[in-house]
C-alpha cells in the first residue's frame, strides 16, 4: 500500500505560493546571529556544509527550524 499524496494543479499552486512566501520571510539565524531570509539561510547552510566536507572547518552547525 502506498502512502503517496497527490496534489491537484490548484493544490500545487497554493503550496508553491506559500513555500515561496516562507522562503522570502525573515528570521534571526541562530548560528550566525543575524537576520536573514530562509532562502539566504539555505545558501549559507550549503556553504557551511561544503566547508565542513572539504575539511576547512572542524564543525558543521546544523540549522533547526521549528
Amino acid at each position: 500500500m502506498s502512502n503517496a499524496v497527490s496534489l491537484t494543479a490548484e493544490g500545487r499552486k497554493i503550496f508553491l505560493t506559500n513555500y515561496e512566501k516562507k522562503k522570502q520571510s525573515d528570521f534571526k539565524h541562530p548560528v550566525m546571529g543575524k537576520k536573514c531570509t530562509y532562502r539566504e539561510s539555505f545558501e549559507l547552510q550549503a556553504r557551511l556544509l561544503a566547508k565542513y566536507l572539504m575539511g576547512t572547518t572542524d564543525k558543521y552547525p546544523p540549522l533547526f527550524i521549528r
